[in-house]
């Protein structure tokens, strides 16, 4: 007769083998480090451009909404999913969005790329050119805000 209870497996799901244990941060510095290193304005750029788009990939689908401000409720949505809190404010003539903490806060230290990879990320995922009207490392009091062109 066998010992013990019942013979059950447990298994996470993708998302939550995402979010159980990541420890990516060193990693990410590492690697970002590594496209600080590439002398060639152009490749760097290009470089850029298609991590802001594989990163707007990830979640384009998920992107709902027909007007912009609509469209950033959703991208609030999905990111606070992941544990980054964004707000919306749509009371000005464009809408505005927020970071509330920067999602990358020792990356931004190091080399404010990653803010033009943020910048490129959302206007992939908005379907609309966006501009950062304030950023934290400038001294904003709020962390960064992202606003249609």
């Amino acid at each position: 007769m066998a010992r013990g209870g019942p013979g059950h497996w447990y298994r996470l799901t993708d998302k939550g083998i995402r979010q159980a244990g990541s420890s990516s941060a060193d990693l990410a510095i590492a690697l970002w480090q590594e496209i600080r290193q590439i002398k060639d304005p152009e490749v760097r750029t290009g470089l850029l451009r298609r991590v802001a788009q594989s990163m707007a990939n990830a979640y384009g689908g998920q992107v709902a909404g027909e007007t912009t401000t609509e469209r950033m409720e959703s991208v609030k949505q999905l990111l606070a999913d992941r544990k980054v809190p964004f707000a919306v404010d749509a009371s000005g003539q464009l809408p505005v969005l927020t970071a509330l903490a920067c999602p990358y806060p020792e990356l931004a230290e190091q080399d404010r790329g990653i803010c033009a990879v943020e910048k490129m990320m959302f206007s992939e995922m908005l379907g609309a050119p966006v501009r950062l009207t304030e950023c934290r490392l400038d001294g904003a009091s709020t962390c960064c805000r992202f606003q249609t062109n």
